[in-house]
Order: C-alpha cells, then sequence, then structure tokens
C-alpha cells in the first residue's frame, strides 16, 4: 500500500469518525433531559472537543494528500 492511498484509507476513516462525534452530542443531550443528569452533557461536550480536534487532523491529511497528489501530476 502506497502513502497515497494509506492517506485516503485514514481520511475516510476520520471523516466517519468526525460524523460519529458530530451527531453523539446531540443524542447525549437528549439523554440527559430525559433522565435529568449531567453526566450525558459533559459527555456531550466532550464529544464536541473531540470532533473539533479530528476535523484539524483530517484537514492536515487532506493536505498532504493533495501535495501527493500534486506530486503525481508532475512526475
Amino acid at each position: 500500500m502506497d502513502n497515497e492511498e494509506v492517506y485516503k484509507k485514514q481520511k475516510k476513516q476520520m471523516e466517519t469518525d468526525i460524523e460519529h462525534l458530530k451527531n453523539s452530542p446531540d443524542k447525549l443531550v437528549e439523554k440527559a433531559k430525559r433522565k435529568g443528569k449531567m453526566q450525558f452533557v459533559c459527555e456531550a461536550n466532550l464529544f464536541g472537543r473531540t470532533a473539533k480536534e479530528k476535523k484539524v487532523a483530517l484537514d492536515t491529511l487532506s493536505n498532504k494528500l493533495d501535495d501527493i497528489v500534486k506530486t503525481l501530476q508532475y512526475v
């Protein structure tokens, strides 16, 4: 597996993770409202922060992938 394939696979996984992390807080907040537990709100906030961190990593990975594609175009 070359670098481009590895980066594409990592990018796809990160996109899936980010989507999950974005959806989870909404579900946890609803659960907190139903059960009256702040624990779920705290978990929702954690998921939100993690999603932001993963988005930064995804942007970095996308830039690397773009660089590889540009390099391959000139070869």
